[in-house]
């Protein structure tokens, strides 16, 4: 150490200064991870709202054209939305599969296959489905017995 005029310099941190740093930076970091975090689940639930609501339409619009002489319907699963050409998901063309991948979806409830009627492009009936997140969050989307796509 260098003493000028009597006096000791001080060169450096000591090593209580530095593990204090180090402690600030990883809280401050996992404060923004875990809100970055909040944030991506929100935003891949709007996202698969915005996904499904778009997949009625276009099914809804692809029967009410009768694109290949068939009715359209949108098949909605925990992992994906696929929008189908046929009478039923499980009797469809899957040529014509579109299939959207879904993430942070846990669950979905209420009407998970729909299809819409030739020429018309009504639902059988008025159709509500449920999309949960794996934050609890939920999004409703909604056909009502004309068609209409509300959420």
């Amino acid at each position: 150490m260098r003493f000028a005029n009597g006096k000791r310099l001080r060169a450096g941190f000591t090593l209580f200064e530095v593990m204090l740093t180090i402690a600030m930076i990883a809280f401050l970091s996992s404060l923004t991870f875990i809100v970055f975090e909040a944030f991506d689940i929100g935003n891949n639930m709007a996202i698969a709202t915005e996904s499904l609501a778009s997949a009625y339409r276009q099914a809804e619009q692809s029967s009410r054209a009768v694109d290949g002489d068939r009715t359209w319907g949108v098949r909605v699963s925990s992992t994906a939305i696929t929008l189908f050409k046929g009478s039923s998901y499980s009797a469809r063309d899957v040529n014509y599969d579109e299939t959207t991948v879904l993430g942070s979806i846990a669950s979905v409830t209420g009407t998970v296959e729909v299809v819409f009627g030739k020429l018309s492009g009504t639902p059988p009936s008025a159709v509500s489905t449920t999309l949960i997140g794996a934050d609890g969050d939920t999004r409703t989307v909604t056909i009502n017995a004309k068609g209409t796509v509300d959420y």
